[in-house]
């Protein structure tokens, strides 16, 4: 169960990307580097051309966000300042190990340290008669929730037991980990991530590391940027450059998401976002699904009847997650309100303001230390396991 709760739920949880290669790349590459791995055979292209994780386009087809921002500046400046242009960074990069570069956790016998040091984000573990110990190389996820990490050791990626959580401001127990202390150094150490389980924790956090079918650290871009939701740009580039030498325009050559079915932009969402799929394929119930938010948001009565409403309904994905949540409230009443014409759904009766602080109530999730909103858009009733701040 630690294995793959911790492989493949907390890895995968934090979203979004750096601009551009590190300085610190060659030193991760070396450490990181994968050879084709037996058993991943190489994935098909996808049937509307493009989807996210799919990776059978060759290195040579992706160009990179800076060659994006010649022509889609605006766009490109918000990006960079989101959760997803930083969902993934060299761990000596954090903003967190910079702001606290000697960090202790104490757990049962075990004494846990991330120390900053020459550049470097040293992971230790002590029982008091041994140390285990590793330079931190990736660190997971902008903080929204939390950051996890990630070491090389013995041949394998490892995640760290250990993580920060900005609600907390100190290390704890990285989400999906059972809090009592493990029988052993080595359990208590890290949490082994196989080929497979790698691979799907890098591919959602970075572009094009998986690439003509291959994981391939080496041809990694940092981030989620623009061509991981849009797919590769170098044929969209060459022919938009080639209308404007005059040429006919033959096509785009690009996926533009939004222009998806709302079915189908939710499976495009879910594939690093997690879908209902997922869900069936794990045999996932009640709180442990809370952190699949398209699945949740398809348990809603919104999407049921509306069949509509989808991730960008509420979120942009080029800039950064709002946090201010009556931000949120003009998607809700664009629909719930007297003034839509002809809308037969109710309209509330309690506010016409925050109301995702109602109908979106955080919920805690299982062996973690932090709530998260519960994208099952619906009425609070006594007795929900989210609770509620108003009663119905």
């Amino acid at each position: 169960m630690r294995g793959n709760v911790g492989a493949r739920s907390w890895l995968k949880w934090l979203l979004a990307v750096t601009v551009a290669f590190s300085p610190a790349l060659p030193r991760l590459c070396a450490q990181m580097v994968m050879r084709p791995q037996s058993g991943i055979a190489p994935a098909p292209a996808h049937p509307k051309g493009w989807w996210p994780r799919e990776g059978s386009p060759p290195r040579s087809a992706y160009t990179g966000p800076t060659v994006c921002a010649e022509c889609h500046r605006t766009i490109y400046e918000e990006w960079k300042t989101s959760q997803m242009a930083h969902a993934i960074k060299p761990a000596a990069e954090s903003k967190f190990l910079i702001a606290h570069p000697n960090m202790v956790l104490k757990r049962g016998r075990y004494i846990y340290k991330i120390e900053l040091r020459q550049g470097q984000a040293l992971y230790s573990v002590t029982d008091g008669q041994r140390t285990l110990s590793a330079p931190l190389v990736w660190a997971f996820g902008d903080g929204v929730v939390g950051q996890a990490f990630v070491f090389f050791f013995h041949g394998a990626y490892e995640e760290a037991e250990a993580a920060f959580y900005p609600n907390l401001d100190r290390l704890a127990v990285v989400a999906g980990v059972n809090r009592a202390p493990p029988p052993s150094l080595v359990e208590a150490f890290g949490i082994p991530s196989d080929a497979v389980g790698a691979r799907e924790c890098v591919s959602c956090h970075t572009t094009a590391v998986v690439s003509g079918g291959q994981f391939r650290i080496s041809s990694v871009i940092l981030g989620v940027t623009c061509e991981a939701c849009h797919g590769p740009g170098a044929r969209h580039v060459a022919a938009m450059q080639a209308v404007q030498r005059g040429a006919p325009f033959e096509g785009s050559f690009i996926l533009n998401p939004a222009k998806l079915a709302a079915p189908d932009l939710e499976s495009f969402c879910g594939a690093c976002h997690r879908s209902t799929e997922l869900v069936v394929r794990e045999r996932l119930h009640g709180l442990d699904t809370v952190h699949y938010e398209p699945y949740r948001l398809e348990m809603s009565e919104c999407w049921i009847m509306s069949q509509k409403i989808t991730c960008i309904t509420c979120h942009d994905p080029h800039k950064p997650l709002a946090s201010n949540l009556t931000a949120y409230d003009a998607a809700c009443l664009s629909c719930h309100s007297h003034s839509e014409a002809g809308f037969s759904g109710e309209v509330c009766p309690v506010a016409t303001r925050d109301c995702v602080t109602c109908h979106m109530p955080k919920c805690h999730l299982p062996l973690s230390p932090f709530s998260m909103s519960d994208h099952f858009i619906r009425i609070v009733r006594s007795g929900d396991p989210c609770g509620s701040l108003h009663p119905f």
